[in-house]
């Protein structure tokens, strides 16, 4: 029998650390196919039932056995030319078993966390919408601002009472965006998969989704996750472009003009700030010119005044210097004072009525800017010349793309938001070819394996909270708060789908009203759960404290065997390293916040000192980082050096018996004093051919070295 395969549930239990229990499939559930019969709204319903039927629809449900569970088929078949706006399963949930509910906002700058299942989703405020109305789901999305109800897309996990996660998934948003709603007052989980309108032909088959639920700890569940995820998107990739996912990007530390001059950039201050890192030698990788340079939004090959050598000199320049060049462009959208807009305005994505919609409105630019229509061919042509221009004529190595989300603003030509979406991305990965793409201002599933580095949380804001955007309940708001929690919640997508871009951090003193805590607390996060690291801050203006704390960063460092136990706004992080393993306490609240050390013994480099058992304060804002000692023998423990205690240093050998090398990491700190446990009845020590001082504390003998 011809059908139309809707959905696959995959149950993946293949991994030692995956376990089944309390699966979905297990449970009765619903499954719903809303579609248009003229101008009438039908849905056809099968409740636990193997198959149903109307006069226009057939709905097929079936299990098929796979190791450690089953995949749940649910098959439907038109029998006319139908437009089919969702189609839905419902699961009976049980709330009790789990602790706190993980979704995943619309796209990258919308807050996302582990929610307590009594805290609810308040959607836009009315007063808001002029503004930002379409930088999420405002517009598509029956808000239910009810304790305990939750929504998010693509994937949501909940967390369960063990540490261990059960994980929902979408392998694939290129038919339609899927969404996940919990309900914990009614006991319900909902998947919906949004095909807004898609024509679907008589007798004509198709297969839509494949979703995924896994359970067990977060490494394990979220790589099976990565794998089929990429499976997916390389046969997306290979129908659409002939091309399959494939990046030579990595981990980079950088710099970019937006968050201290905004769109006030010059060639003086680029070349300055360029200077600034390059005589002293600063080894970061990537250097990124933002808004700023060009004529208008939308003229992204029309250098403006400020500019007087062009951006090829620019990316000439960087690349002296030692660095990657980056640009920044928005490439969907276009403002109203642009030659665009006044010269292409058929270019431009218009509502029924013939209207332009307004994508959203920056008072840094002139005011609306608007949707370009992706799917027009003189739209297509100039883009692939704008990235011909940028990455081959003036040769820069990334392109930072925001405001990406304009792609699907509207649904039209009979495809969906999310088809849109997965069509603007892939379109993009082909202009762009083997350059890097920062993807910014998008929907997260359609980039996962599809650019190279990903926002994965809002701007960040010169105060810690915007509170008129926070009463607005503005989601996507600038805000230091929404961007730290959100980048800690979407830390596993890191390293796996892409690299986390958590927006910059700030030290410096001017242009903004941060404490020295809460700076600090930026950075901290930034370097502990992002892999494309940056500050906007001119580094001449630093102070030598200032200075070293910035060299503390330095080299970022890939981090495993991540755990992350939320409470409120504080959080306990266990990491490793390398071979060593640590310890972070991050308060983000505004009150100060109490743990009890686990089980083992650690060191904190503030004080010098090695603690156990003991209680550990955290005043508001701040973040902590301790060594986890490993025994009582010979070992490095660290100092102020590095963030993470330590990682400044890449060898540490005991090369005789009373003499030990350190060996530091290109471009590291090798200032700050280090820490070193000698064994019970060692006594003295060289290190690096020198004589170091040892100290007694605590029953511990230490060596002191001081480069």
């Amino acid at each position: 029998m011809r059908t139309l395969l809707l959905f696959t549930l995959v149950l993946l239990l293949f991994m030692p650390a995956i376990i089944a229990q309390n699966l979905l499939t297990q449970q009765p559930f619903t499954v719903a196919v809303r579609y248009l019969k003229g101008e009438q709204e039908v849905t056809l319903r099968s409740k636990n039932q193997n198959y149903t039927e109307n006069n226009e629809i057939s709905l097929n449900i079936g299990t098929i056995p796979t190791p450690g569970g089953q995949k749940l088929i649910i098959s439907v078949r038109p029998y006319f030319n139908i437009e089919v706006l969702d189609v839905s399963i419902t699961f009976d949930w049980q709330p009790d078993s789990v602790e706190r509910v993980f979704v995943s906002g619309y796209q990258c700058w919308t807050n996302s966390q582990e929610f307590e299942k009594g805290d609810k989703i308040t959607s836009l405020s009315w007063l808001g919408r002029g503004f930002a109305q379409h930088y999420g789901d405002y517009n598509f999305v029956g808000y239910k601002p009810a304790k305990g109800i939750q929504h998010g897309w693509t994937y949501a996990y909940t967390r369960l009472p063990n540490g261990q996660m059960h994980l929902y998934a979408s392998l694939d948003e290129s038919e339609g965006y899927t969404q996940w709603r919990f309900d914990s007052k009614l006991g319900k989980l909902t998947m919906t998969k949004q095909l807004d309108g898609k024509l679907l032909l008589e007798n004509k088959n198709y297969e839509y989704i494949s979703l995924l639920e896994l359970q067990g700890n977060d490494d394990a569940v979220f790589d099976a996750y990565a794998k089929l995820q990429l499976e997916a998107t390389t046969e997306t990739m290979r129908r659409s472009i002939n091309r399959e996912p494939s990046s030579t990007a990595t981990a980079q530390t950088g710099w970019t003009s937006w968050y201290n001059y905004y769109t006030k950039i010059d060639e003086g201050i680029i070349l300055e700030n360029l200077r600034a890192f390059s005589s002293r030698n600063i080894p970061i990788g990537m250097f990124q010119i933002d808004d700023g340079y060009q004529k208008s939004v939308g003229e992204w090959t029309t250098t403006n005044a400020k500019f007087p050598n062009g951006m090829k000199h620019i990316a000439d320049s960087i690349h002296a210097a030692g660095y990657k060049a980056g640009l920044w462009l928005a490439p969907f959208i276009c403002e109203k004072n642009s030659d665009i807009y006044r010269n292409h305005f058929d270019w431009i994505v218009k509502d029924d009525k013939g209207k332009p919609i307004t994508a959203g409105v920056n008072p840094g630019w002139s005011g609306k800017y608007y949707a370009l229509d992706i799917y027009h061919t003189e739209v297509q042509n100039y883009l692939r010349g704008v990235f011909d221009t940028v990455l081959n004529v003036w040769g820069y190595d990334m392109v930072k793309l925001d405001f990406l989300f304009a792609a699907s603003i509207k649904p039209q030509y009979r495809k969906s938001r999310g088809e849109m979406m997965t069509d603007g991305m892939i379109m993009l990965r082909n202009w762009v070819g083997d350059k890097w793409i920062l993807g910014c201002g998008v929907p997260l599933g359609p980039s996962m394996n599809v650019v190279d580095y990903c926002r994965v949380s809002s701007d960040v804001h010169m105060k810690w909270e915007m509170k008129i955007l926070k009463a607005l309940h503005a989601r996507e708001r600038l805000s230091v708060w929404n961007t730290l929690t959100t980048n800690i919640a979407r830390r596993h997508l890191g390293g796996r789908f892409i690299y986390n871009d958590p927006d910059v951090y700030v030290l410096r003193d001017e242009n903004n009203k941060l404490t020295a805590a809460q700076k600090h607390s930026m950075f901290f996060v930034n370097n502990l759960f992002g892999q494309l690291v940056f500050t906007s801050d001119n580094i001449n203006n630093y102070d030598a404290e200032t200075m070293n704390q910035y060299l503390s960063g330095f080299p970022l460092l890939p981090k495993r065997e991540m755990a992350v136990t939320k409470r409120g706004d504080a959080y306990e992080v266990t990491f490793a390293i390398g071979k060593r393993h640590y310890l972070a306490y991050i308060n983000l609240s505004g009150k100060k916040q109490t743990w009890t050390l686990p089980a083992g013994e650690y060191f904190d480099p503030n004080t010098g000192q090695i603690l156990s058992g003991s209680e550990v304060t955290a005043a508001p804002y701040t973040s902590i980082c301790y060594y986890k000692l490993e025994g009582k023998g010979f070992q490095l423990l660290g100092g102020k050096g590095h963030l993470f205690p330590g990682s400044e240093v890449k060898d540490f050998l005991l090369t005789s018996e009373k003499n030990a090398n350190i060996f530091y990491h290109t471009g590291a700190n090798q200032k700050e004093t280090l820490y070193i446990l000698l064994p019970p009845g060692f006594k003295g020590l060289n290190v690096n051919n020198q004589p170091v001082e040892t100290v007694q504390q605590n029953g511990y003998t230490l060596a002191v070295y001081r480069p």
